[in-house]
């Protein structure tokens, strides 16, 4: 009867069926690509070439991001207006605007230090100069360590090229490789309050 018994919960221990692994945190990235790229970039060019009297050097990067205009803001919310929906629907988001906007460039040795965004709501980077062959794409770090090693995940986008939008959301510290080229890697970025 004890061996029949051990037997019993010998096979129900072998049921796949009580396993259960559950992933407990999800964090969604949306990648997409920019539709009508080639007239939005002459778009996104012709307002940068607009700010560029404005840009400057904030740590180790150059952008406009303390000289957020309202005009500003409303142009790249009207050029992404396509890619913003896309991305509301991909979330089921009712209710999205854009809460600021900036252009960042890296030259030679460049490169944006860890940061975030703050606690609520998802931002955005739209590649507008980039050459894979000598730019790296946002790399983005796990808010918990892995739990194997202890070590800190790093994640980034693939197959990321020019006209590539990603979505992320605002609280998870990102940074960007050092440009090692001569050539130049622009960004436009925007933060979003969505609900």
């Amino acid at each position: 009867m004890l061996s029949a018994q051990k037997s019993k919960h010998l096979n129900i221990s072998s049921n796949t069926d009580c396993t259960m692994i559950e992933s407990m945190f999800h964090i969604p990235l949306v990648r997409l690509k920019v539709t009508n790229w080639n007239e939005k970039k002459n778009n996104l060019l012709y307002l940068y070439d607009k700010i560029l009297p404005n840009i400057e050097l904030n740590d180790k990067i150059f952008t406009n991001f303390d000289q957020n205009k309202f005009q500003l803001i409303k142009d790249i919310e009207f050029i992404f207006q396509e890619e913003i929906q896309q991305f509301s629907r991909e979330l089921s988001l009712n209710h999205y605007f854009v809460l600021n906007a900036w252009f960042e460039l890296a030259c030679k040795n460049s490169y944006h230090t860890i940061h975030n965004h703050g606690g609520l709501g998802y931002s955005s980077v739209c590649f507008i100069k980039f050459n894979s062959k000598h730019h790296t794409p946002t790399k983005f770090i796990s808010p918990f360590l892995n739990f194997l090693t202890g070590d800190t995940i790093h994640y980034y986008p693939s197959d990321i090229e020019e006209g590539s939008i990603i979505f992320f959301p605002s609280a998870i510290n990102h940074y960007t490789d050092p440009n090692m080229s001569d050539e130049e890697r622009l960004i436009v970025s925007f933060n979003l309050d969505v609900k």
